[in-house]
Order: structure tokens, then C-alpha cells, then sequence
């Protein structure tokens, strides 16, 4: 999906959307949720998958993957194909620390929360 729609986001969350995943190693049928932030992220440690849960129209989907570069965050979630108008909700918790918590490139971490994205 190429067009979305903002309805909450965490702090520093600047948009959101949608692609097909083309990775081989990613499951059938996947998709990719971008989060963007309005700064450059933290590139290492990486959050891990465990961090993100998602569901899309209240149900629950896995999230295969998680991979944060520059400003955008790029959730890797099992669902089939979107449609429009369908909602996914994204939710982190930013773990224990030590971890591989979600922060900018100065260091300050992000709190947990959730963003929604509905899919036109």
C-alpha cells in the first residue's frame, strides 16, 4: 500500500506506511510497516522483533523483523496483503535496559507506545 492515513503516533513519530516486502528471507505474504522519525535513529544496537507487537483490524499478526536506518523504522509484519481501509496498529516496549532499545543517534531513548496506521 502506497497511501495511508495517521491516526496516533509516539513521540517523534513523523508518518508511516506501507510496502510489499521483497526480502527472500521475509515470510509469504509479509509487509512492511514504516515508521519515520523526525530524526536520525540510534543504528546499533538494533531493536529487536520481540519489542513490536501488531495487530491489523484487532487481530494479532507476528512481526518477522525490525530494522531501524537514517529516520525511518521498518517493521516487517506476517499479514497478508493489505486492503483499504484496514487499520494496523504497531506497539513498542522498549525492554530492559541494555537492550536494544529504539533511540535517536544522540542517545535519548524513545518511550513505548503504539502508532496507527489505516491503509487507503
Amino acid at each position: 500500500m502506497g497511501a495511508y492515513a495517521i491516526r496516533a503516533g509516539w513521540f517523534g513519530w513523523a508518518g508511516g506506511g506501507f510496502a510489499s516486502e521483497k526480502s527472500a528471507s521475509a515470510p509469504a505474504g509479509a509487509v512492511v510497516a514504516s515508521v519515520q522519525y523526525a530524526r536520525p535513529l540510534r543504528v546499533a544496537p538494533q531493536p529487536t522483533a520481540a519489542q513490536f507487537t501488531a495487530t491489523v483490524n484487532g487481530v494479532a499478526r507476528s512481526v518477522a523483523s525490525v530494522a531501524a536506518a537514517g529516520s525511518t523504522v521498518a517493521v516487517t509484519l506476517t499479514a497478508p496483503n493489505l486492503t483499504a481501509g484496514q487499520t494496523v496498529v504497531i506497539t513498542y516496549a522498549p525492554g530492559a535496559p541494555g537492550t536494544g532499545r529504539l533511540a535517536y543517534s544522540d542517545g535519548q531513548e524513545l518511550p513505548g507506545g503504539s502508532v496507527t496506521i489505516v491503509s487507503v
